[in-house]
């Protein structure tokens, strides 16, 4: 985490994912904001209603485009034009 700080900007962010105990504590410390990300997992039964109401043609997902691997940047740059309409998806091709 400290290494990171040397990279970020005065008033970047440091955001970790696997629980840095020491964030929370220096962030009132430094001009960066210093936090942990706790992620909340989904119990298997939320799944399996999802998956009955997917089947059941209830809830569909919608997207909007589809991206190969090697276009992820086209993906990235339509994203951020703010017209995609659903999820924009990458493909990866199966060997």
């Amino acid at each position: 985490m400290l290494e990171c700080r040397r990279i970020l900007r005065s008033t970047g962010a440091y955001v970790s994912v696997v629980g840095s105990p020491m964030a929370p504590l220096l962030s009132p410390l430094v001009s960066q904001r210093m936090v942990m990300l706790t992620l909340r997992t989904i119990p298997v039964t939320d799944l399996a209603i999802l998956k009955e109401l997917m089947e059941a043609g209830q809830v569909a997902p919608v997207i909007d485009r589809t991206y190969s691997l090697s276009a992820v940047a086209d993906a990235i740059r339509y994203i951020e034009t703010g017209h995609a309409r659903g999820k924009v998806a990458i493909t990866i091709a199966s060997s």
